[in-house]
């Protein structure tokens, strides 16, 4: 009996002692096999990263890891300097390896039909008719003149007499929105069904006084304006004037 204990207890302490040393013999292997391979420092997202993130802010999500160059993508990341001035497209994940093909120019991620609007102004959106923007022809990227008609005031209480005049020059259109139906003339354009939505980007000065115009005293009229045209000596018409 005594026997037979310590012929199991041996088996056991063998097989163990065997398990240890193949252990040892695969993970040297490993060890051998990395140290031969040429490796690659790339970038690897270590806390997850939402997508716009500029490439200056990526730092503190990234960490440095050595891989074989043979498991390496074509367009990994090495040096986020090279991508200046960049977003991420998409959200990240933890673990994932840094593509190029995941940075991408800030305008890529601007809805269609839009434009992104200069660093310092401030964007937001009115709605009007076709005729009030020129037959519903706007489109993102264009300037136009906003001429204000006051018609609604109480005249007992208003300090602005009915009338209409060439307020704002040059306001960057950064979107267009509308439902546009085919005319039933063939050889016209297209117009909008109902209201169209314009976004204008420009001062917060200048958007306190659009947005009181068209919410509370008047009805905002758009004309296309280039840099080429010439700041015109307006004035306010009204029924005393408009024949002078």
């Amino acid at each position: 009996m005594k026997i037979r204990l310590i012929s199991a207890l041996a088996a056991l302490v063998l097989a163990i002692i065997g398990v240890v040393l193949l252990s040892q013999y695969v993970q040297g292997a490993d060890e051998r096999a990395y140290g031969e391979a040429q490796t690659v420092e790339v970038l690897v997202v270590a806390a997850a990263v939402p997508a716009g993130t500029p490439t200056e802010d990526l730092g503190e999500f990234l960490e440095v890891k050595a891989v074989p160059q043979s498991v390496v993508a074509e367009d990994v990341v090495t040096n986020l300097a090279q991508f200046g001035g960049r977003v991420v497209g998409v959200d990240l994940v933890v673990g994932e390896t840094l593509l190029a093909s995941r940075l991408i120019d800030p305008t890529a991620l601007v809805a269609p039909g839009s434009i992104p609007a200069p660093e310092g102004l401030q964007e937001f959106t009115v709605t009007l008719t076709a005729e009030q923007t020129i037959g519903g022809r706007l489109a993102a990227g264009d300037t136009v003149g906003i001429y204000v008609s006051f018609g609604d005031l109480d005249p007992a209480e208003a300090r602005i007499l009915p009338g209409t005049n060439h307020v704002f020059h040059r306001v960057l259109v950064t979107s267009v929105q509308g439902v546009v139906v085919p005319s039933d003339d063939s050889s016209a354009a297209p117009v909008p069904e109902a209201g169209v939505f314009v976004t204008f980007a420009t001062t917060a000065v200048d958007a306190e006084r659009i947005i009181w115009a068209r919410q509370y005293a008047a009805s905002l009229w758009l004309s296309l304006e280039t840099e080429d045209d010439l700041d015109a000596d307006t004035k306010m018409v009204t029924d005393e004037n408009f024949l002078q």
